[in-house]
């Protein structure tokens, strides 16, 4: 069931930077290859060769069974920090914000004091709860692209190579 929604191979690609031109709009050309298949279990780091350039690498891969659980994490934490979000915008605006008028507001320090915090949680939080989501929805298992140097110590600079998703 799990290989059917992640699959065994990962959808993101290896790419080699064939080339770029243009000024104001650039385009750049790529010579893709699949990655390896994904470890049965757990994560790996697996090692393969550049087919254009013949340069070592290593990508870390997570299996189906990872990656599926690393996307409900991601949508699980994007919807708890969505209900977090709401309830910190109706604290702000419904009680600490009262509708009968400036003669029946309470200027205690006290419920002035946490306004700001709550207020501006509740607009920033949004945003985070959306990364969430959309990284419950991107997210293929692939992670931690390294060329490996010719002493086999892998190396964070992967010159024009990339992964594509």
């Amino acid at each position: 069931m799990l290989s059917t929604v992640i699959g065994d191979v990962p959808s993101t690609m290896f790419a080699h930077v064939l080339g770029a031109k243009g000024v104001a709009v650039v385009t750049v050309s790529h010579r893709v290859q699949q990655l390896p298949a994904r470890p049965a279990r757990g994560s790996a780091a697996t090692g393969f060769v550049c087919a254009t350039c013949g340069k070592r690498f290593r990508v870390t891969l997570h299996s189906s069974a990872a990656t599926v659980r690393r996307r409900v994490t991601y949508l699980l934490l994007g919807l708890l920090v969505l209900a977090l979000a709401a309830f910190l915008l109706w604290l702000t605006f419904a009680v600490g914000i009262q509708p009968d008028g400036p003669e029946d507001l309470d200027y205690d320090t006290d419920t002035a004091s946490w306004m700001p915090y709550t207020g501006l949680s509740g607009f920033f939080a949004p945003v985070l709860g959306l990364t969430f989501l959309l990284l419950a929805r991107k997210y293929d298992g692939v992670a931690k692209l390294r060329r490996v140097d010719a002493d086999g110590t892998p190396s964070v600079l992967t010159e024009g190579h990339k992964l594509m998703s």
